[in-house]
């Protein structure tokens, strides 16, 4: 934008994100659901999480659909990793008791049983104050 100092911009909307999930609560936050790694990293700021329905597969969830464990992914690790590793007043709209700010979180179960292995699937989720 002319005339607009970048850096100044930048520092600006880094203290208050605003991260919001318009049509559904899943998937979205640090969440991996085929074997592989998903991460979201905040680096600060008091940030907002809206996460609409009981948000059972957002922030710092791992699942596997059947079918996408088959033939070299019957072994892969799938690690979804949520961090938000600053900011005192952090915003948690998410159906789910153990999510929250100043909360560490680790997934011990999965929403279908079909879908989350505890010995390949890991949710992890830290909101450091």
């Amino acid at each position: 934008m002319p005339g607009t100092d970048s850096k100044l911009l930048v520092a600006l909307l880094s203290a208050l994100d605003v991260y919001t999930l318009d049509n559904f609560g899943e998937f979205a936050f640090g969440v991996s659901r085929i074997p592989a790694t998903g991460v979201l990293i905040n680096e600060g700021g008091d940030d907002e999480y809206h996460v609409p329905g009981d948000g059972t597969r957002a922030i710092g969830r791992s699942r596997v659909e059947p079918g996408n464990r088959d033939g070299y992914y019957a072994t892969v690790i799938n690690l979804g990793m949520f961090l938000d590793l600053g900011g005192a007043a952090d915003l948690y709209d998410i159906a789910r008791a153990d999510v929250g700010n100043g909360a560490e979180w680790i997934q011990t179960d999965g929403d279908d049983p079909t879908e989350w292995d505890p010995q390949y699937d890991y949710g992890y989720g830290l909101d450091e104050n």
